[in-house]
């Protein structure tokens, strides 16, 4: 998985990712599981919905096969 991490600096709310989950996010933007909201932003302290955890494991299972 590609975790450079040049994508992140597309979303705003990057700054407020902890140093150890960097990485992770960026692999998962990068293979387009993480896309943010619609203004471009990520939210690393809110808590992900319903409907956002299937669209993100849809995601990761169209990823991995």
């Amino acid at each position: 998985m590609n975790t450079d991490k040049s994508k992140l600096t597309a979303f705003s709310g990057n700054a407020k990712l902890s140093a150890w989950a960097k990485n992770s996010v960026a692999g998962a933007a990068n293979a387009g599981i993480l896309q943010g909201t619609p203004n471009n932003k990520i939210a690393p302290s809110s808590k992900a919905t319903r409907v956002e955890a299937v669209v993100m494991l849809n995601r990761f299972l169209q990823y991995i096969s």
